[in-house]
């Protein structure tokens, strides 16, 4: 018996050596979803069989955007998980959120497409609501972006009067706000589109001016103000963000011709 837990041993030791060798030799590429899951996971498990894991991972959120998008208490409900790989995988959402953020002050956010990509690598991570809040200055560049808090903007956890503190605080001049359908699709309901014009409103009262709303849903979105009834509300968005003739607005997401 201990023959045959030293022969598993010796055989876990050379499959994670292998791994290792493919990283460093740029090879990666030729790993599937779950060996790739099961690599990152070496550095939680030290003793654990990781591929049995990720198989366990992917198999119960069905990929590895599921897997990082499930809540520390999902993650925690997988055998063999606890606490400490779940924070280890919440971990990397974080760090995946903040490798695309790392341009985010040279840039000026002034393309529709551009900035719903924005928001669609800040949602990386969660499952559920939460609203993005991104500040602008005078020429559309970036001044800093925060989750406001866990929940939609019609729930009543949602602090108005913190996101008009917020934006005129960073003296900001512009401002852009999105929120996601977790599991969902990107599509604005009417109460979203209502507190768009609650919002716009409250905003220019500081003299800031309300430039989007987007809801996100997986890698797509909609732009309310764009697709709005309200002529003033589009006039904005369309004067301030400009996007590429390839691509069209539906109303419902962002498709591609």
């Amino acid at each position: 018996m201990i023959q045959k837990e030293k022969l598993e041993e010796n055989i876990h030791i050379g499959h994670r050596e292998r791994m290792r060798e493919k990283i460093l030799a740029g090879a990666a590429d030729s790993f599937t979803d779950h060996e790739v899951l099961e690599f990152y996971l070496l550095g939680a498990y030290r003793q654990k069989d990781t591929n049995a894991l990720a198989h366990s991972l992917i198999s119960r959120f069905g990929s590895i955007k599921g897997v990082l998008d499930a809540s520390s208490e999902e993650l925690c409900s997988v055998p063999m998980v606890g606490k400490g790989g779940a924070a280890y995988l919440k971990g990397m959402s974080e760090l995946m959120r903040r490798y695309f953020n790392a341009e985010n002050k040279k840039q000026q956010f002034d393309k529709l497409d551009q900035v719903g990509d924005f928001f669609v690598h800040q949602f990386i991570g969660f499952g559920k609501e939460n609203i993005c809040v991104l500040l602008l200055d005078n020429a559309m560049c970036y001044i800093d972006s925060c989750m406001m808090n866990e929940g939609s903007v019609n729930s009543a956890k949602f602090d108005q009067t913190k996101l008009y503190q917020y934006a005129f605080g960073r003296n900001a001049s512009n401002v852009i706000i999105a929120h996601n359908h977790p599991r969902g699709i990107a599509i604005p309901s009417e109460e979203d589109k209502n507190i768009t014009s609650v919002l716009s409103v409250g905003l220019g009262h500081l003299g800031i001016k309300l430039v989007e709303h987007f809801v996100v849903a997986d890698d797509r979105y909609t732009p309310i103000m764009r697709n709005s009834q309200f002529v003033s509300l589009k006039k904005i968005s369309e004067e301030m963000l400009t996007f590429d003739e390839k691509e069209y607005i539906t109303g419902i997401a962002r498709e591609i011709k």
